[in-house]
């Protein structure tokens, strides 16, 4: 029984046993193509044992025993000392990194695959799938040498390996494949750049077998090169992807099979037209600019060209600082300097006709020899303070002038000096005219202006007195104001003036060269009794040395030059008019309206009612009609627009929406009909007549000069922004539905009738505009019909709507508008800010901090009491305040209004003109309407600590094409002094005329500085 028992327990061990016995004789059972057996036999127990541990030890055995790696020498290529071996290629172009014009070169990304078949690794197998291996069996067995022609760096990605792979096939078909990154020569020509193509290629080649030991070809034909549809340049347009083959001659190896990878490139010429062509074609157009330039504005002309030409050559340092250096001339290389050569003529055109002009004026100079025997000065010193020659028929002309009467010269005199509501007098150029007979030619003498650095004729009736002890040249003098021989000093000297002699004849008064001092007035005035001729205003030529512009002591002076006035009624001959006089006087008799000053025009424009009773009965309360039977007045209105005005603004350029609306009121709401872009009047004319509907022209004061003069006065008179809308309605239309407007309206009827209904105002001066339904306005307060030369007044809030009565002609009327934003809240928020600042300085209760969650409370009961007290404190501080701070009010209404109004060149309007301030002289403001002195807070951006300055705010350089367009950027123009000079600003300003010595500041220096600083910007003039 025993024995039994352990039988069966063997038997189960034996049985278990079995299958593990077996399966280690199957490991070590040798590869029957193996050539030594006793080397598998040499596995031990241990050796088993450690195998099962780490399975990675297994996989090298398995590979190398199924490639057969250890049984052939991988070194020689297969096959070898029979025919070449081919390998196939094809390519996988993933991007082209980057093309470099300077290195000529380009870096392109791509996945190179090899194709070949080496029977030493074909392998048996049931399912004939091929084995994949990684970068560690590349270097076991043989693979191709291909490298790149041409190339200066490569490498094979290994992120996060080596990015190789090997696919081997069961019959020994090899597929090899590598992702590389290459930079290769580029062989580019740039004879046409930027309008160039380029055409580069990547060369493949075996290194070390030629075409007897290997064969390389296009594994696919043209097919065998494929890209990614994604592939961009910045600056290229890929054409063309192609694949071609050729063969390679080394005289020491022979013949190489060689591959092509050819792309064509072609340039975008966008960039370069954004960043050469067009900056270029601008400095070019710049530097046309200086034909346009008073050739005596020097430094003007000379810097626009120095800029112009630097600036073409930074241009073309850029361009080249990107481009190889080639002995070739390339096609940018030829537009650059083509447009250099025309930015360096134009500089040099300036440089001849400056030349040729001085060379004229010395021939004309030695041929009169008069200016150098008069006045002892040569051709070269005819010179300004620029340092450049000033032409000779503008500055130097010498004219003839027949004597007046001393009634004429005292007018001469009175013209001469500006009113403060008119701009100054501008000198004219030509001088010329016409000498009676029996009278000689005299030199017109000029003075030099610091200002515009020019030559300019000294001003009229100027009484000019010369340094004590100064000698008239061929005369006896006296002292001043005393007579010797036939003249005296100390009355009015005139051009062409001559000096009785002891003798019978007459000669012409000779000027000398003066000795001067620079805190002299030089000159000379006076003639004898007894010249019967009638005369003009003379002035001498001043020769200032050692000047200085900040010196008060310096003379300028400035004329308006006369010319000979045609005979009166009577046969006598008129004193000269200023060119604004002149205008305003040819403006007159057509004008019902008086421009003399702005309470005189307002007076005019609501004629007949007068001032005080319209403010005191009307203003802000209740609407005003006013019906004229006045034809004259009725075409001066129509003058103002018309219908047909609209065809030549047109050409002129307006656009939709900015300029013009079109619109029509359709079921109580306004329907706008404007199209897009520029106003064409046939498509205008067209909606007008065909669809009925209402032409609004925003502000027409920008092109109707008449309407400027109009409201440059009214804005005076009101100190307040003026604006006006132009509407022509046709027969039986309505533009607008009922509403009610922000702003106090003046309607001046031009053309046509119009029928008007009022309504009583649901918002007594309103704040914002608004439109009123039918059934909330009720009846109408005033209905009547506008004709031609009729006014109507209404204030702001009042609804209103207006119709064209069927069967007559087409309305137009212009809506004269004023007071939007200017009541007393408005000037209460502009001036608490700057108050509560100022106060919060002095008092540390308004500086302590808000209670804790204030911010988060509901209930502002106590907090409302807080804010009541401090109301009140700030009420004490404001009784007791002189100069109440203005944030923007004062500061937008100078910004934003009209300029001056004046016909002729603006720029001449605010050039400095008459005589330089010094101590000694007696000033009065001038355009008193257009200044607006106020005091603002100042941070110092040095220190960025905060005060106050008294700032001085000018409407002279407003441009008129942007009045009232809202959206249009605008600049202010003025002065910034120390609140100390406030004193002394208000002595100007509330005063006719004072003398400088007077104004109320500690030294001289401050006082020259602040007149010769209100001078500059043409705000003070001397008296």
């Amino acid at each position: 029984m025993i024995l039994a028992s352990q039988l069966v327990f063997f038997t189960c061990i034996w049985i278990t046993l079995m299958p593990n016995a077996s399966a280690v004789a199957e490991i070590k059972t040798p590869h029957p193509r193996c050539s030594s057996s006793m080397e598998q036999t040499r596995y031990s127990k241990q050796e088993t044992r450690m195998r099962k541990e780490d399975s990675s030890k297994v996989w090298p055995l398995k590979y190398k025993q199924i490639l057969h790696i250890e049984d052939h020498d991988f070194a020689m290529r297969p096959g070898f000392g029979g025919s070449p071996v081919p390998v196939g290629i094809d390519v996988q172009v993933e991007s082209i990194d980057s093309i470099s014009e300077v290195d000529m070169d380009f870096t392109m990304t791509f996945y190179l695959r090899h194709y070949w078949k080496d029977e030493r690794l074909a392998f048996p197998s049931k399912t004939n799938k091929s084995m994949t291996f990684d970068h560690r069996l590349i270097k076991k067995i043989w693979v191709p040498d291909i490298f790149f022609v041409h190339s200066k760096r490569s490498f094979i990605h290994d992120t996060t390996v080596e990015n190789i792979m090997l696919r081997v096939h069961p019959d020994g078909s090899v597929l090899f494949s590598v992702r590389i990154t290459v930079s290769a020569m580029c062989f580019m020509d740039f004879s046409r750049f930027p309008l160039d193509t380029q055409n580069c290629s990547l060369e493949l080649e075996s290194y070390a077998y030629n075409e007897e030991d290997l064969m390389l070809y296009w594994k696919h034909g043209n097919k065998s090169l494929n890209t990614d549809e994604h592939i961009s340049l910045s600056q290229f347009f890929i054409e063309e992807f192609s694949a071609s083959s050729g063969f390679a001659f080394y005289s020491s190896t022979g013949w190489y099979n060689r591959l092509f990878i050819n792309f064509v490139l072609r340039r975008h010429i966008f960039f370069f037209v954004l960043q050469t062509y067009f900056p270029a074609m601008l400095m070019v157009m710049l530097s046309w600019v200086s034909f346009w330039i008073d050739r005596r504005a020097v430094p003007a002309r000379v810097s626009l060209g120095i800029t112009t030409v630097l600036t073409m050559s930074t241009i073309l340092s850029g361009v080249s600082a990107s481009m190889p250096q080639v002995s070739y001339i390339k096609a940018v290389d030829v537009y650059l300097w083509v447009s250099s050569l025309f930015v360096f003529l134009s500089v040099i055109e300036y440089a001849a006709v400056n030349y040729l002009t001085t060379v004229e004026e010395r021939k004309r100079f030695k041929k009169t020899r008069k200016i150098s025997r008069m006045y002892s000065i040569e051709a070269t010193q005819a010179m300004a303070f620029d340092g450049c020659y000033h032409d000779y028929k503008t500055d130097m002309d010498q004219t003839s002038f027949s004597l007046h009467s001393e009634e004429d010269a005292l007018q001469g005199r009175c013209i001469g000096n500006l009113s403060a509501d008119s701009p100054r007098i501008q000198r004219r150029k030509s001088l010329g005219g016409q000498c009676p007979s029996g009278t000689a030619r005299s030199g017109l003498p000029t003075a030099v202006s610091s200002y515009s650095q020019g030559m300019r004729p000294l001003e009229a009736g100027a009484t000019l007195v010369p340094p004590a002890g100064t000698p008239l040249p061929g005369r006896s003098h006296g002292p001043l104001g005393s007579s010797q021989g036939a003249g005296n000093i100390g009355g009015s000297l005139h051009p062409g003036a001559h000096v009785r002699t002891g003798c019978s004849g007459r000669r012409r008064l000779a000027a000398a060269r003066i000795p001067y001092r620079r805190k002299d007035l030089l000159g000379f005035s006076g003639v004898g009794p007894g010249v019967a001729e009638a005369r003009r205003p003379v002035a001498l030529i001043l020769l200032l040395g050692n000047f200085q512009f900040a010196c008060p002591h310096c003379l300028v002076l400035k004329t308006a030059m006369p010319k000979k006035a045609r005979p009166a009624g009577d046969g006598k001959e008129q004193g000269p008019v200023p060119k604004q006089v002149k205008v305003e006087a040819a403006c007159g008799p057509s004008s019902p309206l008086n421009f003399d000053s702005p309470s005189g025009l307002f007076e005019s424009f609501i004629s007949p009612i007068k001032t005080e009773t319209f403010f005191k009965e009307f203003w802000e309360q209740k609407p005003l009609l006013i019906q004229r039977d006045d034809p004259a007045l009725a075409t001066y209105y129509q003058s103002l627009f018309r219908l047909s005005d609209l065809k030549s603004l047109c050409s002129w350029g307006i656009y939709y929406g900015r300029d013009v609306n079109v619109c029509r009121c359709v079921h109580g709401k306004k329907k706008v009909l404007n199209k897009d872009g520029r106003v064409h009047f046939l498509q205008l004319r067209q909606d007008f007549d065909q669809k009925r509907a209402t032409i609004q022209f925003h502000q027409p004061q920008r092109f109707k000069d008449e309407l400027w003069r109009i409201q440059e006065k009214l804005e005076c008179y009101f100190g307040s922004l003026v604006g006006s809308n132009v509407y022509i309605t046709p027969a039986g239309a309505q533009g607008l539905p009922p509403h009610y407007d922000d702003v106090e309206v003046f309607i001046l009827q031009l053309e046509g009738e119009k029928h008007w209904r009022l309504y009583q105002p649901t918002v007594p001066l309103a704040r914002e505009y608004s439109v009123e339904a039918e059934d909330r306005i009720g009846r109408p307060t005033h209905e009547f019909t506008l004709k031609p030369g009729d006014l109507l007044y209404f204030p702001r809030g009042t609804i209103h709507q207006a119709d064209t009565p069927e069967g007559l002609a087409h309305s137009t009327h212009v809506t004269i508008s004023t007071y939007q934003s200017s009541s007393w809240g408005d000037f209460l928020l502009d001036t608490i800010s700057g108050l509560v600042f100022d106060t919060a300085k002095a008092d540390v209760a308004l500086r302590a901090g808000i209670p804790r969650q204030l911010l988060l409370q509901a209930e502002s009961t106590a907090v409302a009491t807080r804010l009541s007290g401090f109301l009140r404190m700030l009420a004490d501080r404001l009784e007791g305040t002189k100069e109440l701070p203005s944030a923007d009010m004062k500061k937008d209404f100078a910004m934003n209004r009209l300029p001056p109004y004046y016909m002729g060149d603006r720029a001449k309007l605010v050039a400095p003109g008459g005589q330089l301030p010094g101590l000694d002289s007696t000033v009065r403001l001038q355009f008193r309407d257009h200044v607006v002195l106020t005091v603002g807070p100042y941070q110092d951006p040095s220190d960025e600590t905060r005060g106050e300055m008294v700032y001085v705010y000018h409407s002279l350089r407003n441009r008129r094409d942007t009045h009232m367009m809202g959206n249009e950027e605008t600049e202010s123009y003025g002065l910034r002094f120390p609140l100390s000079y406030m004193d002394a600003l208000k002595q100007i300003w509330n005063s006719s005329a004072i003398s400088v010595k007077d104004l109320k500041l500690t030294t001289d220096e401050e006082k020259q500085n602040l007149v010769l600083s209100l001078w500059t910007e043409c705000l003070i003039q001397v008296v």
